[in-house]
C-alpha cells in the first residue's frame, strides 16, 4: 500500500492549532451524522468503535453517547491523548487513546465499529487506505466512512468567496476524485464484501465556514453567511443532495464470520 500522504504532520498541527475547532473537548459533542448513526448502526454497550484521524472527536463522542460503545482513538497527533478526558466530561468512561500512524500502524485486534471522517481524501491512494479500514472491522461489525464533498454548489461558493491561494492549498491537499457522489461510489465498491445499508449526500446544504474566517475574500463574507442562512429549508425538510451537500457518509456491514 502507498503511504503517500496530501498532507503533511505540521499542517496537521497547524490546522488544530486554533483551539476553536476544538470545540467539542469543551461541551457535549455533536455529530452532523447522527441521524445516520441512529438509523443503521445498533446500540450495543459490549461493542468496541474506533476512530481513525479521531482529533478532536466530536463524532466518535457522540456515537459511543447516543450508542453506549466502548471508544478507541486513534490518532498521529499528539493532541489524541486529550480525548479521554474530554470524554470523561461528556459521560463517557474509559476511553482508550492511540498515538499512532495509522498506515504503520499494526494490531490483531477488531473492532465492532470503524469510524473515520474526511480522513481517506488526504491520501493518494484513498482505496489502499480505505481497505485497510475494512481489515480491522469484525464480522457482523461495520465500517462508516464519510468524505467532504467538492459539490458543485459547494465548490461554486468556495471559488468565489476563498482567496486564490487558500483554494490552491484545498486542490493540494484533498484527493478530489473521491469528494463527488459519483467518484466516492466508485470507491466504495472496491470494498471486498460489503454489506452496504447507506451511502448518500448528508448535512443538508450545510457550509462547514463561518465566513469570519481570514482566507474568505470580504466580497465573498455575505455568499458563505447567504448560504448558511438558506440551508434552514434542506435541514427543515431534510434534504440533502449531490450537488449541495457538504459531506458523503457510507455504513456498511462485514458479514458474519
Amino acid at each position: 500500500m502507498t503511504d503517500e500522504k496530501l498532507t503533511s504532520n505540521g499542517y496537521w498541527h497547524n490546522f488544530w492549532s486554533d483551539t476553536s475547532k476544538a470545540r467539542p473537548l469543551f461541551g457535549r459533542p455533536i455529530s452532523v451524522f447522527q441521524k445516520q448513526f441512529d438509523r443503521w448502526l445498533p446500540r450495543n454497550a459490549d461493542w468496541t468503535a474506533i476512530e481513525i484521524g479521531a482529533y478532536p472527536g466530536a463524532n466518535l463522542l457522540a456515537l459511543c453517547l447516543s450508542h453506549k460503545y466502548r471508544p478507541v482513538a486513534l490518532d498521529i497527533l499528539p493532541q489524541v491523548m486529550e480525548l479521554p478526558a474530554a470524554a470523561e466530561r461528556a459521560g463517557i468512561h474509559g476511553l482508550e487513546a492511540l498515538h499512532q500512524d495509522f498506515l504503520h500502524w499494526e494490531t490483531d485486534r477488531r473492532f465492532n465499529v470503524v469510524v473515520s471522517f474526511g480522513f481517506i481524501e488526504h491520501f493518494a491512494d484513498p482505496a489502499a487506505v480505505l481497505k485497510k479500514h475494512w481489515e480491522l472491522v469484525a464480522p457482523d461489525g461495520y465500517l462508516v466512512v464519510s468524505v467532504p464533498l467538492f459539490s458543485p454548489v459547494q465548490l461554486m461558493v468556495r471559488k468565489i468567496a476563498f482567496t486564490p491561494e487558500k483554494m490552491q492549498e484545498l486542490y493540494a491537499v484533498h484527493n478530489a476524485q473521491v469528494m463527488t457522489i459519483r467518484g466516492f461510489r466508485q470507491l466504495c465498491r472496491e470494498v471486498p464484501g460489503a454489506d452496504v445499508k447507506f451511502l448518500g449526500p448528508v448535512a443538508n446544504m450545510m457550509m462547514p465556514y463561518s465566513g469570519n474566517e481570514p482566507f474568505v475574500r470580504p466580497v465573498g463574507r455575505w455568499i458563505v453567511r447567504a448560504m448558511r442562512l438558506v440551508n434552514h429549508l434542506p435541514r427543515l425538510i431534510g434534504w440533502s443532495s449531490g450537488l449541495f451537500s457538504p459531506s458523503a457518509l457510507m455504513i456498511a456491514r462485514k458479514p458474519p464470520a
